[in-house]
């Protein structure tokens, strides 16, 4: 904190990037499961994932494929550090058989509030 002029006190906001999750919702777009809906540093911005057309480990529960997805994807250079249709895909679609834990473990593995 600092002092004005006036002795009232003027508290130093963080330039710190907040993220908060809007919500999860069904894809418009024809070929694309879901979209991924945040608030990043002020600004709505939607991420549409998932192939409408394939199964994932939500579906199947097979760990053979999902295996072999994530090794495949990891080869193509997907970057998984990163807030992208890759890393929701990996983490929401393929990281375990529940939706909800896994969108929960997402938000915290990137510190996206809710």
């Amino acid at each position: 904190m600092e002092r004005a002029g006036g002795g009232e006190v003027i508290e130093k906001i963080s330039s710190q990037v907040m993220k908060q999750f809007i919500r999860l919702d069904v894809s418009d777009r024809p070929s694309k499961k879901y979209v991924f809906i945040f608030r990043d540093d002020n600004k709505i911005k939607k991420i549409h994932f998932g192939s409408r057309n394939s199964q994932t480990y939500l579906n199947h529960h097979d760990k053979l494929k999902r295996r072999n997805y994530l090794k495949r994807h990891e080869a193509l250079g997907e970057n998984w550090s990163e807030i992208n249709a890759g890393s929701l895909s990996a983490f929401l679609l393929w990281d375990s058989t529940d939706l909800k834990t896994n969108l929960y473990n997402y938000l915290n593995h990137f510190s996206i509030f809710n």
